[in-house]
């Protein structure tokens, strides 16, 4: 079947082109009219200030005149005081973006005077103000408004960030704001690159930084950033500007544009098209990301935004006038030509398609051939291999051997040893002998605990540390919950995220009716989980109803009518309940720490034993049994299908199950209408859904890096006060490098898990480009290694 498959892709190519002929046409008659019209004249002349933003708008402006109006467009560099003059006389047509606060004398002297236009607002609301790194809220919730501070929360924030405001060397009165408000700052002025170096350094170290900064400007994309609110901005309180009395916030500037007198009259459809053009403060933003940040010219990033934004920029073209039509003698000999240039491709296409029907029968039965082989030799070593695939491509190798030599039957007897200590699933820890040492210790920390530290590396103690935390919800967003870009953090549900969200997942998949369950009671039981989850800066509510959007998100992409109803109700369940009660510390900490979780669970994953006992405790009780129409035979599956799910959720069986699942998929073997087959994809699915915040878009992937980096420091706070004599890789906040600790875990554990179910659920491709593209992100963002060692 594929094999005919393959042979009707390539055959189709070959009637393509003369279906295609009316749209052809089409754009041949498109291009008529573009030709024609491109002779009406020109150049227009735009002004270019000395910022990025007004490249972008003259880069977008350039390529709609020239390409969609056909006019010729030259772009010229002009500074705030030298456009003035060729815009009234006409040897400049239209200057895009206008800012008022640094063109008042010119404004008074061109624009009330009429000798240049204002033609209407850009659409960009630009303003000055501070700004730091929103993670900074989790500690000082109030230095989002400085006046709403009580006296202790100001001191220790501007005890965080040095006393000092990093400002800009022009025009700002953050010196005036600082001593007239009576605040323990200084203002530092500094350059803008040497800022924005500063403000990743402390990202990197989540660190507060209190900083100078304007909208629209590409790092309020590239970081999570925070607006202080000052004193509220009064025209009374700028009056005071001459005498250094400045005491309140920037004022908001809605940039409009400028032009000549006499543009519309000479240039109607430029002038109308440039009038239209409206951008938003964000578009400009995402334009100059993209230049900034992804190494794209101001042209490309323009093009790439226009590509995708064409309900946007349609808006801007101007009606075409009957006027401005191609006539009839142009249009009907190049319509006839085409015509005759198609029925040639036509017949051609036909004939070169019986001379393809040999070939491609001879590459079918070539395809189905190759197909019939199971075990293939694979080049060039195993990646991410378990010890399955090693012990599979020795014997691969073995059968195309006529006789076995001495080194062969080594062979033999490694698969024998293999199998017969049951450890095939294993990850062969050898092949991360060539990676860098730190990132090696945090991988081998992560996935094979048990073969990194001992008992004795430890001192015991009987307490464990959870950090509380301040716990934030934004506004409602739930219009995304079928998409993949939902981000938790825009949602709020009276604070009551996890139940919100979970309660219409299970409404969304049918499981009500399929079970019979009581609306109300699954409400209380979703309530009820949702308030035993701490106030851990990441493993908490949101975490868990991020969780929850993944798996059903995965629900809607596979084709799941072949799963069973008790499958789905087990992945959503365990969605939910996989993090109940975490204490915002690791499976090894509790261990090695003595807690009495560890010795309660026997140090076998110690967390998801807890998760999964907590939650079947809750669910025992019979105002939260939701379930109680399930009959014993139902609920025993619920029961298996639930704890193996939650289990796999334990970083420690994280080779075992993606090995498992790689081996039987590269085989052709997995068959999801057998039982286990189908758990085994389950339980991979939870693993990906577990780390989807890897493959979130980049904005919220930060966000989620940023969570789970606090976490980490504190954990390493409670190992340094311990006295464990390792602080676990990545969670000494005096050395960690949050960019590398993050492209270290996407690259060795996300892209591997993501790229073995994609062989088999091909629909899922978006969440690892996502994490393919975060992972360039975060190498770029990664610092060298400093001299770094452990405690």
């Amino acid at each position: 079947p594929r094999a005919t498959g393959v042979h009707f892709a390539m055959s189709s190519r070959f009637w393509l082109p003369p279906l295609l002929l009316p749209l052809w046409l089409g754009l041949v008659h498109g291009a008529c009219l573009e030709d024609a019209e491109s002779a009406s004249g020109g150049p227009v002349t735009l002004v270019q200030g000395g910022w990025l933003g007004s490249e972008v708008d003259c880069a977008l402006a350039q390529i709609l005149l020239e390409e969609r109006v056909g006019v010729n467009v030259e772009v010229q560099a002009f500074g705030n005081d030298d456009k003035w003059p060729p815009l009234a006389d006409g040897s400049a047509q239209c200057d895009l973006e206008v800012w008022t606060t640094s063109e008042l004398a010119n404004f008074a002297a061109y624009i009330d005077t009429g000798k240049v236009l204002n033609v209407g607002l850009l659409g960009i609301v630009g303003r000055n103000g501070w700004y730091f790194p929103a993670y900074c809220l989790n500690s000082y919730p109030h230095a989002d408004n400085i006046q709403t501070m009580g006296a202790n929360e100001m001191a220790k924030f501007f005890a965080a960030v040095n006393h000092t405001v990093w400002t800009s060397p022009w025009g700002t009165y953050d010196a005036d704001i600082i001593r007239n408000n009576g605040w323990d700052l200084v203002a530092e002025v500094i350059e803008e690159t040497d800022l924005l170096t500063k403000v990743d350094a402390a990202f990197s170290h989540l660190e507060c930084i209190l900083f100078y900064l304007w909208t629209p400007h590409y790092y309020l994309k590239k970081h999570e950033l925070q607006r202080v609110t000052l004193p509220f901005y009064s025209d009374s309180c700028y009056e005071l500007a001459s005498s250094g009395g400045i005491y309140c916030d920037y004022p908001e500037e809605m940039l409009f544009k400028a032009e000549y007198p006499q543009f519309a009259a000479k240039f109607a459809r430029p002038a109308a098209m440039l009038k239209q053009l409206s951008l938003k403060s964000q578009q400009q933003i995402d334009i100059m990301y993209d230049v900034m940040t992804n190494n794209m010219s101001v042209y490309d990033a323009s093009c790439n935004w226009l590509r995708n934004n064409t309900l946007v920029w349609q808006s801007w073209i101007p009606a075409r006038h009957v006027s401005d039509s191609v006539p009839l003698e142009i249009i009907l000999p190049a319509v006839l030509g085409s015509a005759l240039v198609f029925i040639a491709v036509g017949a051609g296409a036909i004939a070169f398609l019986l001379f393809q029907r040999r070939r491609l029968r001879v590459a079918n039965m070539e395809l189905q051939r190759r197909l019939s082989v199971i075990l293939q030799v694979r080049e060039g070593g195993l990646k991410y291999a378990s010890l399955a695939e090693s012990a599979l491509q020795k014997l691969g190798i073995l059968l195309h051997k006529k006789t076995l030599d001495e080194q062969d039957l080594r062979d033999i007897e490694v698969v024998i040893q293999l199998i017969a200590e049951k450890k095939i699933y294993e990850f062969d820890s050898q092949q991360l002998a060539s990676v860098e040492e730190e990132t090696r210790n945090f991988l081998m920390y992560q996935i094979l605990p048990n073969q990194v530290l001992s008992m004795d590396s430890m001192v015991h103690h009987a307490t464990s540390a959870s950090t509380m935390h301040s716990y934030n919800i934004g506004t409602t967003f739930l219009t995304e919950l079928d998409l993949w870009n939902f981000d938790v953090f825009q949602l709020k549900a009276h604070n009551r995220p996890l139940s919100t969200v979970a309660l219409l997942v299970f409404k969304t998949h049918g499981l009500l009716e399929a079970f019979g369950i009581d609306e109300d009671i699954l409400t209380s039981f979703l309530q009820k989980a949702e308030d035993m989850y701490q106030a851990n800066p990441y493993h908490n509510r949101q975490h868990a109803t991020d969780v929850v959007q993944a798996i059903h998100w995965f629900l809607l992409k596979l084709e799941t009518a072949n799963f069973p109803a008790i499958d789905k109700l087990a992945m959503v369940f365990s969605a939910v309940c996989h993090d109940l009660g975490h204490p915002g510390v690791n499976n090894n900490f509790l261990v090695y720490s003595g807690n009495p979780l560890a010795l309660e669970y026997n140090d076998m994953s110690v967390l998801e034993q807890m998760h999964t006992s907590r939650a079947f405790q809750l669910l025992h009780q019979p105002e939260y049994n939701f379930l109680a129409n399930l009959s014993r035979q139902q609920f025993r599956t619920f029961r298996m299908l639930s704890i193996s799910l939650i289990f796999a959720t334990d970083m420690a069986k994280h080779m075992e199950i993606i090995s498992e699942f790689n081996t039987l998929s590269k085989l052709g073997q997995l068959d999801v209408c057998k039982d286990a087959h189908r758990l085994l994809l389950c339980k991979t699915l939870m693993k990906i859904a577990d780390v989807s915040n890897c493959g979130r878009p980049w904005k919220t992937a930060q966000k989620w890096a940023g969570l789970v980096a606090q976490e980490f420091y504190a954990q390493g706070d409670a190992e340094l006060t311990l006295q464990f004599e390792q602080i676990s890789p990545f969670m000494d906040r005096r050395t960690a490098d949050m960019a590398k600790m993050q492209a270290s875990f996407i690259q060795f554990v996300v892209l591997p898990l993501m790229e073995t179910v994609l062989v088999s659920v091909p629909s899922l491709e978006e969440p690892l480009q996502n994490a393919k593209f975060n992972l360039a992100c975060w190498q770029a963002q990664s610092q060298p290694p400093a001299s770094r060692g452990y405690v």
